[in-house]
């Protein structure tokens, strides 16, 4: 069996995502030809994009060829934040960060760089509002970084 390679993909999509304002996150192709691939942008990813880009592997992929499995998505809400726009437009929404050491923290996003990113906890002690909030600097690579809720608060 012939196998379709990434950067082929990459090479197929590139100028459509330039043109659109998406941008790869993940190419993956399996020993079966089953290939994945994950996208994102500043405002979200449409399905009428990841038909698009779709129908555009497809047409640039011989099925005589070569059999395979295609599927275009945008990152679902358990991938982790890869790239710094991610951090800065899932700004205000719940998070749960996992330390290299598995320890897991929650809170809110409240600001993101190119390197790190800062959340806000707040304790479990319910005496006065302000006091009850903790707001951590960390360094991205140290890091996986999970969105735990769909919109901003």
């Amino acid at each position: 069996m012939k196998l379709i390679k990434a950067e082929h993909i990459k090479s197929i999509i590139n100028e459509e995502l330039e043109k659109n304002n998406l941008f790869l996150i993940d190419i993956n192709v399996s020993r079966l030809n089953k290939i994945s691939v994950i996208v994102d942008s500043l405002k979200g990813v449409t399905i009428e994009e990841c038909e698009k880009l779709s129908r555009l592997i497809e047409k640039n992929l011989d099925r005589d060829e070569v059999d395979f499995e295609l599927e275009v998505s945008s990152p679902g809400i358990d991938r982790p934040l890869s790239f710094p726009f991610q951090y800065r437009k899932n700004i205000g929404r719940e998070v749960e960060v996992i330390k290299t050491d598995g320890e897991k923290i929650k809170g809110t996003l409240t600001d993101a760089g190119e390197d790190n990113f800062s959340i806000e906890i707040k304790s479990k002690r319910k005496k006065l509002k302000e006091q009850n909030k903790k707001t951590i600097q960390y360094k991205k690579r140290n890091f996986l970084i999970l969105v735990t809720s769909k919109q901003p608060k």
